[in-house]
């Protein structure tokens, strides 16, 4: 799931967590991926600890 993240923003460059998760149910990643709206947060928030993507507050 995290490179799943990962690719989604950047293709998306600054997208907010919600618009990812539309983008995922939209492209129907479900059937690729198991994940529900509290294992996505989970996986951004612990990208976000590895330093790997980084929150911008507008």
């Amino acid at each position: 799931m995290p490179l799943l993240i990962l690719g989604l923003l950047k293709e998306n460059i600054g997208s907010y967590g919600y618009e990812l998760l539309a983008l995922m149910e939209e492209r129907h990643y479900k059937y690729i991926v198991n994940f529900t709206k509290g294992s996505f947060y989970y996986n951004l928030q612990q990208l976000e600890e590895k330093q790997y993507i980084k929150k911008i507050d507008q």
